[in-house]
């Protein structure tokens, strides 16, 4: 489908659709955006805005890289000290990727969930 050939109606749009209703289509499997449970109204998203082309996936994948790359080093450095808990400075680093100053946020927003923050 191409992209003009789709109405803006018929795909959520973060002009109008709130934040909530957005989370209720889509979600993340890493870097790998999806329709949540097969939503009509979320796969229609992904095509109208293209969110699965190679271009839009590459620069995801580069920033959850960045993203496991730290959480990997926090977890090296509570190994060392002996210690089972985040510092304030540590959860302060892993939750900036979920602000919205930072690309892909509600990616983020899932992966944090899925550990716990």
């Amino acid at each position: 489908v191409r992209h003009d050939e789709m109405p803006i109606q018929d795909a959520l749009d973060p002009c109008r659709n709130t934040e909530e209703e957005i989370k209720e289509h889509l979600t993340f499997d890493d870097e790998i955006i999806q329709a949540k449970k097969g939503s009509p109204l979320g796969l229609k998203t992904i095509q109208k805005y293209r969110l699965n082309k190679n271009e839009v996936e590459k620069r995801r994948l580069r920033s959850i890289k960045n993203f496991y790359k730290l959480l990997t080093q926090i977890q090296a450095k509570q190994n060392s000290e002996k210690r089972d808990y985040l510092t304030e400075d540590e959860k302060h680093d892993l939750l900036y990727f979920k602000s919205v100053q930072h690309s892909f946020s509600f990616m983020f927003e899932v992966a944090l969930r899925k550990i716990g923050l």
